[in-house]
């Protein structure tokens, strides 16, 4: 392989991956990113920042690499800039890109296998979201340390060579600071092993007390959700979810499409892509089956969470899947490539709209959120209050309260709001109006403001109210 066609291997998946999803790389923050940028704890020293980093928080996550560490430090390096976010995420899917292709290539014999891999994982609609919103970090880091850690199992066995298992386990261990799907690696390891050389099993099994050990401790510092979004259903929902989740993975995100299809169009799709997919695990034998095993293992949390299902959950488990479909194009027959053709059909429109609509969406929160920051610098004694805020800019924004962040503690919706849950935001109409008169009220309007692109100059100071 000459250099350049060596270069390209590497650097064409994570090129396609700006191209495409470009707009939702250059996107603002929203929703949950506001909670975490009012995380601003007083660090006084070394024993204040670990107790940050590690502590114990309402919602009972330690996601201490992907959301705290981050929230923690960029904010007060950066204020309110998104870039730094950005290309942390966007650096971190590249390496998950370069070590999808390794593995690929590995496992299946075929660097066009692993390449291609990288390239079906580029496309799939549903990676939009955890590349686009800055609270889904989790989902990419703790793709990178599955990975990293899968690679280094590799390489042990291919080489003997006891340092890639220590290497292995210590990026297992690092995922757990990233997401709690890192609890199945121990399963995936013990399918890879099985699959492929049997006679490591032994090496896969003591993986598993550390993650028995970290859901005990995540249950003791916050016990499971008992009702609610985050509540845990084991029955027949579970079929139900897990249908969802494989749908998203071999077509587009909540099978839909940016232009009027017929209505069996994408369901159709879906059904031969997964057929397809089935046949390349047959013919593949026991690399399919752990491909199938890596999807089966990484949806696994996510499949008791029957009223908490979202499209950035695809992110993990989709890989194995890639690696399937890789498989098959390597092989250069027909059916694979049109198999292929019909998935990009599904996916890629749908990555690029939806990629361009969290954009925009973003676009206005920030037009809104950095107005009301310029309207409180001017006059920080002053009641705001905020007309036309529709459902976007009331559920992805000022539900979270992000002007709190810079210190704005009065900012109400107008009383002509017709926003569902907004009624206790609202201002009562007697108070506005008396507010008016006596100049103790501004208002800001979403739909007639064109507010600056980066925090008023009085102000860049970073956030300093946290919310525990």
């Amino acid at each position: 392989m000459t250099r350049a066609r060596t270069f390209a291997y590497w650097i064409a998946p994570p090129v396609v991956c700006a191209i495409l999803y470009w707009p939702a790389l250059t996107s603002w923050f929203r929703t949950d990113d506001f909670w975490w940028l009012q995380f601003h704890p007083v660090i006084a020293g070394f024993g204040d920042f670990l107790a940050a980093l590690f502590g114990p928080l309402s919602h009972g996550t330690i996601r201490s690499w992907s959301e705290r560490l981050p929230f923690l430090l960029f904010p007060r390096w950066f204020g309110l800039s998104v870039w730094p976010f950005r290309i942390l995420v966007f650096a971190t899917h590249a390496a998950n890109l370069i070590l999808i292709t390794r593995i690929g290539t590995r496992m299946f014999a075929s660097r066009a296998a692993g390449f291609a891999a990288a390239i079906l994982f580029t496309v799939n609609s549903g990676i939009m979201l955890a590349l686009g919103w800055v609270s889904a970090y989790n989902q990419v880091l703790c793709g990178f340390f599955l990975l990293l850690a899968l690679d280094s199992l590799q390489r042990f066995i291919e080489t003997g060579q006891r340092r890639y298992y220590i290497w292995q386990c210590v990026a297992f261990l690092l995922g757990f600071g990233a997401q709690e799907t890192n609890v199945v690696y121990p399963a995936i390891a013990l399918a890879y092993v099985l699959c492929f050389a049997p006679r490591y099993w032994r090496a896969a099994v003591p993986l598993g007390i550390p993650s028995i050990a970290y859901v005990a401790i995540l249950h003791a510092s916050a016990p499971f959700a008992a009702s609610g979004p985050y509540a845990m259903h084991f029955d027949g929902s579970i079929v139900n979810t897990f249908v969802t989740y494989w749908s998203w993975s071999v077509s587009s995100t909540y099978m839909r499409a940016p232009i009027p299809l017929p209505g069996w169009l994408i369901p159709a799709g879906a059904i031969v892509v997964s057929l397809g997919l089935l046949v390349a695990a047959a013919r593949a034998k026991m690399p399919g089956a752990f491909c199938l095993a890596w999807f089966a293992f990484a949806i696994a949390p996510m499949l008791p969470l029957r009223d908490h299902v979202m499209e950035y959950a695809v992110y993990l488990p989709v890989i194995g899947l890639c690696w399937l479909g890789g498989a098959a194009l390597a092989e250069r027959h027909a059916a694979p490539f049109a198999i292929a053709a019909i998935y990009l059909a599904m996916t890629v429109p749908e990555a690029r709209f939806t990629a361009q609509w969290n954009h925009d969406l973003t676009m206005r929160l920030r037009d809104m959120v950095l107005g009301v920051w310029d309207l409180h610098a001017r006059a920080p004694e002053k009641i705001i209050v905020v007309a036309g805020v529709d459902d976007d800019l009331f559920q992805h924004a000022f539900l979270e309260l992000p002007f709190r962040i810079f210190g704005a503690n009065k900012v109400f919706l107008s009383p002509d709001t017709n926003v569902s849950g907004a009624q206790d935001f609202i201002i009562p109409t007697p108070i506005l109006s008396h507010g008016l008169q006596s100049g103790e009220v501004t208002v800001y309007d979403v739909r007639r403001h064109v507010t600056p692109t980066s925090a008023p100059a009085s102000d860049r100071s970073a956030p300093r109210d946290a919310r525990e």
